[in-house]
């Protein structure tokens, strides 16, 4: 999404929607581009701000625990239309590991998280929030992106009345999974901290879910 105070780069399952239906609700924010299930990249972004003859705002982006994104992204792609299920979330990673299905298109939702961070452009933004503290972070980045048009009151009460997209649902019970440890053994651990082990690394992310102390981490872009 691009508007003329922020550019928004959509790193799938990390609360976009909840972001860019606040956005869209922001007075007086005017949107450049609002195609919010392309989840175009920051290079795509770039080229349409160029079109359009426009300083290209700073960008923002949040970022997920993979080990829980890959259980979240189990979940989308057993109840997503016209892409390939797999009801073993041992058989999705084993998908992913085999790089079956490419990592664009429809293959997107089959890459390792590392992959998609990089050709989302996500190290290309100005503020990196964590999903694991969507809302908290989401005030504190249009705070500081665009002061003039907000104020935390008003982001408090557009992100309430935002309702919930796409929660994660299991295949099996169409309830929410769970805690997203139960779903991994030793073996598929491995997997996910061999590919994304750099990533959990620099944001402090672990099976167990712990994450760094570092507030400035979530906010500005390293």
């Amino acid at each position: 999404m691009i508007t003329k105070g922020l550019v928004y780069i959509h790193v799938f399952r990390t609360g976009g929607y909840m972001v860019q239906g606040v956005l869209r609700k922001v007075p007086g924010l005017v949107m450049v581009s609002d195609r919010p299930t392309e989840h175009l990249t920051y290079a795509q972004m770039t080229t349409v701000c160029a079109q359009q003859r426009m300083v290209r705002p700073l960008a923002a982006v949040f970022v997920r625990n993979p080990f829980d994104w890959y259980v979240s992204m189990w979940c989308w792609v057993n109840t997503a239309p016209n892409v390939p299920s797999f009801p073993s979330f041992r058989a999705y990673l084993g998908a992913i590991d085999e790089r079956r299905f490419g990592t664009t298109g429809t293959g997107r939702n089959y890459s390792r998280f590392t992959d998609h961070w990089k050709d989302m452009g996500a190290d290309s933004a100005k503020w990196m929030g964590r999903f694991e503290r969507l809302e908290e972070d989401f005030v504190a980045i249009m705070l500081e992106a665009m002061p003039e048009l907000v104020n935390e009151k008003m982001l408090r009460r557009l992100i309430v009345k935002e309702p919930i997209h796409h929660p994660s649902r299991h295949p099996q019970t169409g309830k929410h999974p769970g805690p997203y440890q139960q779903y991994y053994d030793a073996e598929t651990r491995a997997l996910v901290e061999g590919w994304d082990g750099a990533l959990l690394k620099r944001f402090g992310y672990s099976f167990e879910g712990e994450e760094a102390d570092d507030e400035d981490l979530s906010h500005t872009g390293a």
